[in-house]
């Protein structure tokens, strides 16, 4: 393969203008890219104002989760919420496809661990999805537990659509 010379010192140029606006955006560059980016929230304790809607709903969801209050929780739900549970190999498994069958659910699920409570560490808005690192601990006898997860919560017309829970870890 020839390489013409001026072309690919051309190129080099181009590149390099590139990676210098990138790097180094210019004023109005860096404000209409302010303007798009995600809205981010690292914790519950966050003020609620810097929280957009969607990340409030979300925030409610798990404060009416920590006060073990399923109705509340699928007051937040469309009537055909989703909840996903995503596998290590990368596939969804539905879990419930009702606010109904959630709120039963989440009953069993609040009295096998009566001491279960959550907390968002980070949350992230982009357009109708809020996505959050969650942390639950929980105690077994005297033996406190933990594990964290990423969730990716659906917000259409201020109530949770779909949620799709990926693999646990500590």
């Amino acid at each position: 393969m020839i390489i013409n010379k001026p072309k690919c010192a051309l190129f080099v140029l181009v590149a390099l203008v590139t990676v210098v606006a990138v790097q180094f955006p210019s004023a109005s560059a860096h404000a209409a890219l302010a303007s798009q980016t995600p809205k981010f929230a690292q914790s519950q304790d966050e003020d609620r104002a810097a929280l957009s809607d969607n990340q409030k709903v979300v925030q409610q969801l798990i404060e009416c989760f920590n006060r073990h209050d399923p109705e509340q929780m699928v007051a937040l739900m469309h009537d055909e919420c989703e909840i996903h549970y995503v596998g290590e190999d990368g596939k969804a498994q539905l879990s419930a496809n009702r606010a109904q069958d959630i709120e039963k659910e989440m009953e069993q699920y609040f009295k096998s661990l009566p001491t279960v409570k959550s907390q968002i560490r980070k949350s992230m808005e982009a357009g109708r999805f809020v996505s959050i690192e969650e942390h639950v601990a929980w105690t077994v006898g005297e033996e406190t537990r933990s594990q964290s997860s990423l969730g990716v919560f659906e917000i259409v017309e201020g109530k949770v659509r779909r949620v799709w829970y990926y693999p646990a870890y500590k």
